[in-house]
């Protein structure tokens, strides 16, 4: 029987050899700051390589991926990114003990996976329970078929993104290149930490009921965001709202902490 060849998947195929040789180059250029035109710039993605590739060239991304996560801030579906990106980690650490990594593996199913846990994510029973097999034997690979789901559960958020009034200022705010400079990534970062402070003051509103647990998910997420750009770019910002304030008003009358 012959194999048909759908092009849909020659052209997945080839938007994945692009993205990954795209994605070594960065790693390789991670902690470079290069001189263009006398300004210091990072190499990044551009918009233009968003277009033609879509998704998975943007979640590859650094300064880009700030407009991106402002979108998905206004989306509630933040966590999705989340749980893709600890995957990406996950996929290139290297472990000194099988022990380490099975821990590895179940903070990863208690932050994103666990019923009612902060930051988790929409996937079938039948892939929990596989994924729980997977940490009993240790199995790094265990969340590969959540992490596919995710992708496609991120698909619609790309596309209401690019549609929506964020990309176009994005690609004016940024331009053709891919390297952006200092000023770009710092006006893509404040833009980011603008929306957080948004839904802050929105919290602040919020009946004494709802307030603390949304004030505690704020908390996470500015948190997340700290620890997202201090890896993407060597940096970090200074909070408008102080970490140890948002933390006090998000332990109140919750029991987490």
């Amino acid at each position: 029987m012959f194999q048909v060849e759908h092009p849909m998947d020659d052209k997945r195929e080839m938007v994945e050899k692009r993205v990954e040789d795209i994605k070594r180059k960065m790693r390789g250029m991670k902690k470079k700051i290069l001189i263009k035109f006398g300004n210091k710039v990072c190499y990044d993605i551009s918009v233009s390589q968003i277009d033609t590739l879509g998704l998975p060239a943007l979640l590859i991304g650094r300064t880009p991926l700030c407009y991106f996560l402002s979108h998905l801030l206004g989306t509630e579906t933040i966590e999705n990114f989340f749980f893709y990106d600890e995957i990406e980690q996950l996929e290139v650490m290297s472990f000194e003990t099988e022990e380490e990594q099975k821990n590895t593996l179940e903070e990863i199913f208690e932050t994103f996976i666990k019923a009612g846990s902060e930051f988790e994510i929409n996937i079938a029973s039948k892939t929990k329970t596989k994924i729980k097999k997977g940490i009993e034997e240790n199995d790094k690979n265990c969340y590969q078929s959540a992490k596919e789901h995710i992708i496609n559960l991120l698909n619609p958020a790309f596309t209401q993104f690019i549609g929506g009034s964020l990309f176009p200022l994005m690609k004016k705010r940024l331009g053709e290149r891919n390297y952006y400079t200092m000023k770009q990534i710092s006006e893509a970062v404040s833009f980011l930490i603008e929306k957080l402070d948004e839904m802050f003051y929105t919290a602040e509103k919020a009946s004494e009921t709802t307030r603390p647990t949304l004030m505690r998910r704020i908390y996470i997420l500015r948190k997340s965001i700290h620890i997202l750009v201090e890896r993407k770019f060597s940096v970090d910002f200074v909070d408008s709202i102080p970490m140890e304030e948002l933390e006090a008003t998000a332990t109140t009358n919750v029991g987490f902490f």
